[in-house]
C-alpha cells in the first residue's frame, strides 16, 4: 500500500514540475493572425430537412424511393408501411443508395393484401453559395 501511495507522490510531483517547467510567461500570440486554416462551413441552420414518398399501392412487392433536393445528401432515413397488412409484410431492404442522394424501402408482402408503403430520408443540402 505504503509503494503504491509513493509512486503515486511521485507521479504528482513529476506532472507538477512538468507544467512549471513548459509554462512561459510571454504575452499570448494572436490565434487569428498565424493560423491558416481553411475557411469554415457556414452553420448547419436550415441545411437539414425532411422528405419523403409514397409508393403505389401494391399486393406483391412494395418498394419505394426517395431523393434528397438536388445536391443533399442523405443522413438517415426510414420506412412505414400503411393498411391492414401492415403486420404481415417484410421489410426486405432499406437504406441509402451509394451516392448518397436517395434512401429506398422494399417490402415482401407474403399476405397479397394490397397496402401502401411510405419512405423518408433526413437530408443535409448543400451550403448557400
Amino acid at each position: 500500500m505504503i509503494e503504491k501511495l509513493a509512486i503515486l507522490l511521485a507521479g504528482l510531483a513529476g506532472g507538477i514540475t512538468i507544467v512549471v517547467a513548459c509554462g512561459d510567461d510571454t504575452e499570448p500570440a494572436d490565434a487569428a493572425a498565424g493560423c491558416d486554416c481553411p475557411e469554415a462551413e457556414p452553420p448547419l441552420t436550415g441545411r437539414v430537412v425532411m422528405v419523403d414518398a409514397e409508393g403505389p399501392p401494391d399486393s406483391d412487392a412494395i418498394i419505394v424511393s426517395v431523393n434528397c433536393p438536388e445536391g443533399g445528401l442523405v443522413l438517415g432515413g426510414g420506412c412505414e408501411i400503411t393498411g391492414d397488412a401492415a403486420n404481415s409484410l417484410v421489410l426486405f431492404e432499406a437504406g441509402g443508395n451509394d451516392g448518397g442522394e436517395a434512401y429506398a424501402c422494399k417490402w415482401e408482402n407474403p399476405a397479397s393484401v394490397e397496402t401502401t408503403g411510405r419512405a423518408w430520408a433526413r437530408c443535409l443540402l448543400p451550403p448557400p453559395e
